[in-house]
């Protein structure tokens, strides 16, 4: 149970995180501010780099 409530958390800050950028890019692309999309683009980048480890961890907490 406790591993359960652990694991939608860990699964749902990154969740929350990719879904906060893409908005942020979807208004960044409506006002033409390119630095803006190359700085969130980064942003994807790095959460990207950290999900595979955060994956392996959930899943060595689910078993």
């Amino acid at each position: 149970m406790v591993f359960r409530i652990l694991g939608t958390i860990v699964l749902g800050i990154p969740a929350l995180i990719i879904l906060t950028i893409g908005v942020l890019m979807l208004i960044s692309f409506v006002l033409e501010r390119r630095p803006l999309v190359e700085i969130l683009i980064a942003l994807l980048l790095e959460v990207f780099k950290v999900a595979p480890f955060v994956a392996i961890i959930v899943i060595i907490w689910l078993i």
